[in-house]
């Protein structure tokens, strides 16, 4: 199984959250070979941003958080590729440039998105899911 994760999944690695743990659940899986994670490349200039206002962390603790991610070995796809239909369906949802490359990643590969962001959660119901959901059909 394939999924893409937005920013607002990859930080709650990261962050102590509500739903921390079961982000962490699925970073394992991913580890034991139980699913494929992929994001936009986009993603890590986000959870630098997100984790640069997160208290208490360093720009040490920021710069070590994304060298983390990249040497897991999650996918990151070039979303320069998915831009005008992004800019598109951003236009038609009335959402972000930046929400809808991950909408747009996921249906171009087929995947789910795990994400945390309500709005996705709410206009793409059966493409945008919380990872508790994307862990109980692994």
């Amino acid at each position: 199984m394939r999924a893409v994760l937005d920013t607002s999944a990859i930080a709650k690695w990261f962050l102590r959250e509500e739903e921390s743990s079961e982000c962490k659940q699925l970073r394992d899986a991913f580890l034991r070979g139980e699913v494929e994670l992929i994001t936009c490349g986009f993603a890590l200039v986000e959870l630098s941003n997100v984790l640069r206002y997160a208290k208490g962390l360093s720009p040490r603790d920021v710069v070590d958080a994304l060298e983390a991610v990249k040497a897991i070995g999650i996918e990151l796809f070039d979303e320069h590729t998915l831009l005008e239909k992004a800019v598109e369906l951003a236009f038609v949802q009335g959402i972000t440039v930046y929400d809808s490359l991950f909408i747009s990643l996921a249906m171009e590969i087929g995947a789910k998105l795990v994400t945390y962001d309500r709005v996705l959660l709410e206009k793409f119901p059966k493409l945008a899911v919380v990872a508790s959901q994307l862990l109980r059909e692994l």
